[in-house]
């Protein structure tokens, strides 16, 4: 007999797997492009929840992904109330740190803290690890 609870598990599952995929899939792009100048890196969901990281104080990962999603967020809207464009990247720095933070896809939100005298290196592995993740396999299902 089919039943609204048998229905659930059955279509709860292929999401679960798809997330854990994602999730091991990124980490694994994250493991291969992180560096010492680099302090955290997350791919969060547009609304902040946190999909794959790779930093040292993971107590700081569902603050760091929702604060990201919500800076990103205002950029947006900032942007479309001057009918602009999305922005590409939004940077915050200090004289010491800097946030860089991207979208990836319709759904998602690439940030990476690091080290602002490496700010050219960071650009370049942000925009890299953000194309590595678009074309992976489980991130275009």
């Amino acid at each position: 007999m089919l039943t609204s609870s048998t229905l659930i598990k059955n279509s709860y599952k292929p999401q679960e797997r798809g997330t854990i995929t994602i999730k091991t899939e990124v980490e694994s792009i994250f493991e291969e492009n992180f560096h010492d100048y680099m302090e955290a890196l997350v791919l969060a969901s547009k609304n902040g929840i946190p999909l794959a990281t790779k930093m040292e104080k993971q107590e700081k990962n569902e603050s760091f992904s929702a604060l990201s999603a919500t800076i990103l967020g205002a950029s947006d809207v900032i942007f479309a109330s001057f009918d602009k464009s999305e922005p590409q990247i939004v940077e915050v720095s200090s004289d010491e740190d800097i946030l860089l933070i991207k979208g990836v896809g319709k759904n998602a939100v690439l940030s990476l803290l690091g080290e602002t005298s490496e700010k050219n290196k960071l650009m370049k592995d942000l925009s890299k690890i953000a194309m590595s993740i678009e074309e992976s396999k489980e991130f275009k299902r």
